[in-house]
């Protein structure tokens, strides 16, 4: 397992070493276009009693507390094309990509959520019978931890304005481990989606996103060895190095790594 973690790392940083970081950081700092759906599916009045349940669960498992909570929108099918064209202006496949895109944290726009992940959402808030479903409820709490993120440490923007190839990986990599993690607490504690992280782990490989793969288990170790407390202070301080950050990662995630720490 060691050798296959640290394959998926070396692959995380090529994937990283290719994207084009700077022409997404640029256009992420522009405001985004978002038109609701006009679907019979869509309520407004739905969204915002799933948005205020989920935002004390992001809160509950994170260990943070909103100071303001952020927008949450949904987008129709050609609005949130249009933002994957914007935030990933060099992907081959725009279409492709905004079938793997189901929501998104931006400073000044806040969470953003895709027409599929938004109609589960309020498909599952009308009946949580549908456990197929209950996805809609993972990705919401994922962006709202990247939303605490931004207000707590300024995590956000500081992935976003990082230029040194190592430091934007790493920073990139504790974001999105960081409230993947919390997801899969989330999934786990109130869904009862025992495997949700092994198989959310197969889907982001399969699709190139080792940072998250790899950032959940720099969280998870971290945790086990030092706690909530310097989790966010390394949060709000960090990144470590790369060297150090794989030296946590790449360790067997304990017994001890649960999600009341």
């Amino acid at each position: 397992m060691r050798s296959v973690v640290a394959t998926a790392f070396a692959a995380g940083l090529l994937a990283a070493q290719e994207a084009p970081t700077k022409s997404q950081s640029q256009s992420a700092r522009s405001p985004l276009e978002i038109t609701p759906p006009t679907a019979e599916w869509y309520d407004e009045a739905l969204l915002d009693k799933a948005v205020a349940a989920l935002v004390k669960r992001a809160e509950h498992h994170s260990g943070l507390q909103f100071d303001r909570l952020p927008r949450v929108r949904i987008a129709n099918s050609q609005s949130w094309l249009a933002v994957v064209k914007r935030i990933q202006p060099k992907a081959r496949d725009h279409k492709l990509a905004a079938t793997l895109l189901l929501g998104l944290y931006q400073p000044g726009d806040g969470v953003l959520l895709s027409p599929v992940a938004g109609t589960a959402l309020l498909e599952f808030e009308r009946d949580p019978e549908r456990r197929r479903m209950a996805f809609g409820r993972t990705v919401l709490v994922h962006e709202l931890v990247h939303a605490l993120q931004e207000q707590y440490f300024g995590l956000v923007t500081r992935r976003l304005a990082a230029k040194e190839f190592a430091r934007k990986w790493v920073l990139k990599a504790m974001s999105e481990g960081h409230a993947y993690h919390v997801e899969a607490c989330f999934a786990g504690a109130d869904l009862q989606l025992a495997d949700h992280a092994r198989r959310m782990d197969r889907m982001h490989l399969r699709n190139r996103r080792n940072h998250y793969v790899q950032g959940r288990r720099f969280v998870a170790n971290f945790l086990a060895m030092h706690g909530r407390e310097k989790l966010h202070a390394a949060l709000r301080h960090g990144p470590p190095t790369l060297a150090e950050f794989g030296r946590i990662a790449n360790r067997k995630i304990s017994a001890k790594s649960d999600c009341s720490k």
